[in-house]
């Protein structure tokens, strides 16, 4: 139960997600939620849709009796000369 008496049943989790210009729009998918994307005709429009998106990706695991992945990708950035 959290401080408000009201039970808590989910915990949070936190998945990397990548996003890409497409083009004539922007791309996003999480590596660890497979068939999980997102796009927008703006990256703003994608990292809205994104978060949208993620939640009744989760909600239709959920409902559906499916695991839900726990996140495990990470990213970074490589130098390259």
């Amino acid at each position: 139960m959290d401080g408000s008496g009201i039970r808590c049943c989910f915990e949070m989790n936190e998945y990397l997600v990548i996003y890409e210009d497409a083009g004539p729009n922007w791309a996003a998918y999480f590596p660890d939620l497979p068939g999980c994307i997102g796009v927008g005709e703006t990256l703003t429009d994608c990292e809205q849709n994104v978060a949208e998106g993620i939640g009744a990706y989760i909600r239709y695991l959920r409902d559906e009796g499916h695991a839900i992945p726990t996140p495990s990708s990470r990213a970074e950035y490589v130098k390259v000369a």
